[in-house]
Parts: structure tokens; C-alpha cells; sequence
């Protein structure tokens, strides 16, 4: 589980293993720390609206609107297991443009030094597959992502091209 903090700029993840109670939702954590705050945009103002219900589009590429969308978008999160199905949650972020859409079915980002944990990299070197999430704040409208990652170095600096098999749109299509 990821819980950012726009506001202060802070960021907690906590992994385990989630099970249900009568209540709802215990997780025996197995990880809790910080993340580096280097990355995360200060939000301020108005709480944001609740996620979206419906309606939802399918696809297995972006349209225009979409990609639109991820250019202009300054955080996103990553979803990834490790070779042995150990879910792991994470946030990026940066000035809009920082993903670039290469084409309808890709996009590619820099990965930024942050806490030198790791996991995400680490996951995707194990095993390519991977879910991204984009939000709409303004709306609760939210973009899924599914396909399959690879890491790249270039002059040193990691790189994630990320290949899309699956679009789910929640809310706002038109």
C-alpha cells in the first residue's frame, strides 16, 4: 500500500500480506518506510473529488485524449510483484512530460534516484509485468494501464519503456 501526503510532501509504503477480518482489511506488514519526497508535487487547496464510477472504456492503446493526458500528467503509480508474486506499490512523479508517449501502446520515463531501495527496478528485471495508474484530480477520473516493462540503461541513468496491453478509463469518457 502507497500513502502519499501532497500536502506535506510525504510518502509512507507499507508492504505484507492483507486478509480479511469482519471489520475489513488487516495487513500483517512485513515492510513499512518512507519514501524520498524528492519526486512528489505539493498539492494544495480543495480536497479531491472522490474516484470515479463509471462510465468505463476499454482499449488496447491510448487515444489522443489519453495520451494528451499522460503528457501533461506529473504523477502516476506503479504497481509490480517480484518473481515470486510479492506485490509492490510506488509512486513517480515530475514536471509534465516527464513520461513520454512514444507511441498508442508506449510509453518510456526516466527512473530518479530516490530512496536506493530499489523494488520497483528490481521487480521489473524479475518480472516484466506491471500495471500504471494516472489520476485526474480534478475529476476522480483514472487511467489503468496494464502491459509489460523493461529497464534500460543509458549513460548510466535507468530507463523504463513500458509496452501497454490493456487501457481501462474509469469515469469522464466521451
Amino acid at each position: 500500500m502507497l500513502f502519499p501526503d501532497t500536502r506535506r510532501r510525504l510518502r509512507l509504503r507499507v508492504n505484507g500480506l492483507a486478509r480479511p477480518t469482519r471489520r475489513g482489511l488487516a495487513i500483517d506488514t512485513a515492510q513499512v518506510f518512507t519514501n524520498c519526497p524528492g519526486r512528489l508535487r505539493h498539492r494544495s487547496g480543495a480536497a479531491r473529488p472522490p474516484l470515479a464510477s463509471g462510465p468505463t472504456a476499454f482499449g488496447e492503446s491510448l487515444t489522443p485524449a489519453q495520451r494528451a493526458w499522460i503528457t501533461e500528467a506529473d504523477t502516476f503509480f506503479i504497481a509490480t510483484a517480484s518473481d515470486t508474486g510479492a506485490a509492490d506499490a510506488s509512486h513517480r512523479g515530475g514536471e509534465p512530460g516527464f513520461v513520454e508517449v512514444v507511441s498508442p501502446t508506449e510509453l518510456t520515463w526516466a527512473e530518479y534516484p530516490g530512496n536506493s531501495m530499489f523494488m520497483t527496478l528490481g521487480n521489473l528485471v524479475l518480472n516484466p509485468r506491471a500495471g500504471v495508474l494516472f489520476l485526474d484530480e480534478r475529476s476522480g477520473t483514472t487511467l489503468h494501464l496494464t502491459g509489460t516493462a523493461r529497464v534500460r540503461l543509458t549513460d548510466g541513468q535507468p530507463t523504463v519503456h513500458f509496452t501497454i496491453m490493456r487501457v481501462v478509463q474509469v469515469g469522464a469518457v466521451g
